[in-house]
């Protein structure tokens, strides 16, 4: 057991477990005299002179350094967890395991405290696999400062979907991808029905497509520089092929999406730009694929673009910096870290 010294020299050792007593905690007081130790009732024994966690059986001790370090992994550990589940909803523990690398314990502890916080909830009957609820949702409506930005574009959309009955979706650029931030939906039976806070690859969505044509040049070689994955038979994975797309769409001023995502899925986007030219979000018109013809794909596309000049020319109409929100970065694609 490690020793300390008081003032006057003399060696002496933290108080024995049968000394201290189950809950009880030392603390090395004035030296030289016989109030070395001042106890008080605690959970956990503490020596203050060494800052040291002090075990029961006076055997072994963890620094606090230590114990800080590890809430900090706990919290981390949970927060991957929630991307996760968010991502690959319904989820079960095996798959978060191997997405995030964190044991299935550690991962099944995290489960149990985000359902205790309320974020997460059971996809069915059993606690097997798991779904984000509408409290991540609340908190993403704070974020970002966009709440200026929906309440711009929200009647923009509603004259939009008044107009051809289908599904508008508003997203923003957040990282490497887009997440949808509000939808409204179409009044036929048949649509496409996607949760707000959803994520969408930007090579592979027309979302995506519109704010890398709109956005910088850098911006799309990081991209190509990390690869573009496949999702379906029409997903772009060319370097040379997602070039020419994001020109053509750079010429009509809105991109489409056919099918490049989920074959179930097409949809055509324009981007929103704010009063620098920078595109801080997009809308898009959203139908399932066997009701998207060539003539309404043209039609939608014109229709698009108009609503994300006007929702643009409303942003710049307000004072500067009111659409980005405090502390919103103007760079299209903040780095989520």
């Amino acid at each position: 057991m490690p020793r300390t010294r008081d003032r006057g020299g003399r060696s002496s050792a933290p108080p024995s477990h049968e000394a201290l007593g189950r809950g009880r905690s030392w603390d090395q007081g004035s030296a030289g005299n016989d109030d070395r130790y001042a106890w008080s009732r605690g959970s956990t024994p503490r020596c203050a002179a060494t800052r040291h966690i002090v075990s029961y059986d006076g055997t072994t001790s963890l620094s606090v350094a230590r114990l800080r370090s590890q809430t900090v992994q706990t919290v981390l550990n949970a927060l991957r967890v929630l991307e996760e589940v968010a991502a690959r909803q319904p989820a079960g523990v095996a798959e978060l395991a191997r997405a995030t690398g964190i044991p299935k314990s550690s991962v099944q502890r995290a489960l149990r405290t985000l359902q205790a916080a309320g974020w997460i909830r059971p996809a069915g009957s059993g606690a097997t696999r798991w779904a984000v609820t509408t409290k991540a949702l609340y908190v993403g409506r704070h974020a970002a400062g966009d709440l200026s930005l929906r309440d711009v574009a929200v009647p923009v959309m509603e004259d939009l979907r008044r107009r051809i009955d289908e599904t508008i979706h508003l997203a923003i650029p957040e990282g490497d991808r887009v997440v949808l931030i509000e939808r409204l939906e179409t009044s036929k039976p048949v649509r496409i029905v996607l949760a707000l806070g959803h994520s969408l690859p930007l090579h592979a969505s027309a979302h995506g497509k519109a704010v890398l044509a709109a956005g910088s040049e850098a911006i799309v070689e990081r991209l190509i520089a990390d690869g573009l994955p496949r999702y379906t038979d029409t997903t772009i994975t060319d370097p040379d092929e997602l070039l020419a797309e994001l020109e053509k769409i750079r010429e009509r001023g809105y991109s489409t999406n056919s099918g490049e995502w989920r074959s179930d899925v097409s949809a055509v986007a324009a981007a929103v730009r704010d009063d620098s030219g920078q595109p801080v979000a997009s809308i898009s018109i959203n139908v399932p694929t066997s009701r998207m013809a060539d003539e309404s794909r043209s039609a939608y596309g014109a229709l698009v673009r108009e609503a994300a000049a006007t929702v643009g020319a409303a942003l710049g109409d307000t004072h500067e910096g009111t659409s980005l929100g405090p502390g919103r970065s103007r760079e299209p694609f903040p780095d989520p870290s």
